[in-house]
């Protein structure tokens, strides 16, 4: 009876979000780091487009100044990106594990410099100069075998076998990599640190509010309960949500 109690209690919570949602409308203009466009932030967003019919998302990929920039200037409401690029105090934060990844298993010969495949030296990365802190610590050679300007373009050069790249561990799947092989020995690398910002009209803003208080709730624990084949699930709901909103890219 127990069992059936909470389930009865969990459907009506369901159905109590669902016209909660159905009620909220507008559109929200939500900027994020380009490397969680192929996290499960984006799976969030889709599960929150489906429970808020009357809301259009506009997702707008970017680096974080021009989106800090964009969200100052009240292009964006929402923005999802780097805390430790922000002066401002985050709405929300949470932590991703930063690894290195690649595709074909890498063997060196001891004392070859490990291969990396970073982002272009001429845009600023904090994510890469942690992690190039941290190996410089360890007294590990490396060499930048490829410097790219795109996450696109690093996952390609990974995959095919020019060396690791760093992302966090939440889109490895999604860029069809792998994590690297311990036999590389490589140290592990710091977590970071990602923020939600909002605009200063969030409080009148029933739509933005709204997302703000999903990924408050959801966020967090899909990252940490999705294991295994639900992160293929989760994979499908983000090419659901990319051919469902708009995409815009600042350049």
């Amino acid at each position: 009876m127990l069992g059936y109690a909470r389930q009865a209690l969990g459907a009506g919570e369901a159905a109590r979000r669902a016209l909660a949602g159905a009620n909220v409308t507008g559109a929200i203009r939500i900027g994020i780091i380009e490397d969680l466009a192929v996290s499960r932030l984006t799976g969030c967003l889709a599960t929150f487009a489906v429970s808020h019919p009357s809301v259009k998302i506009n997702l707008v990929v970017g680096c974080s100044s021009d989106l800090m920039a964009a969200l100052g200037a009240g292009k964006l409401q929402l923005l999802v990106g780097d805390a430790r690029e922000q002066e401002r105090k985050p709405v929300i934060s949470w932590q991703h594990r930063l690894i290195c990844a690649g595709g074909p298993p890498i063997a060196l010969a001891p004392g070859t410099p490990l291969p990396l495949v970073l982002f272009d030296f001429d845009q600023p990365c904090s994510w890469r100069e942690r992690a190039l802190e941290v190996l410089d610590r360890q007294g590990r050679a490396y060499r930048v075998a490829v410097s790219a300007s795109s996450l696109a373009a690093m996952a390609a050069c990974a995959r095919i076998g020019l060396g690791v790249t760093l992302i966090i561990e939440e889109a490895v799947v999604e860029l069809s990599l792998a994590a690297a092989s311990s036999k590389l020995e490589l140290p592990e690398l710091p977590n970071v640190v990602i923020g939600l910002y909002a605009n200063r009209f969030i409080a009148t803003d029933a739509a933005a509010t709204a997302l703000v208080s999903y990924l408050q709730e959801n966020w967090s624990e899909r990252r940490h309960l999705l294991q295994g084949d639900a992160y293929n699930m989760a994979a499908n709901a983000d090419r659901r949500l990319r051919n469902e909103t708009e995409l815009d890219v600042l350049t």
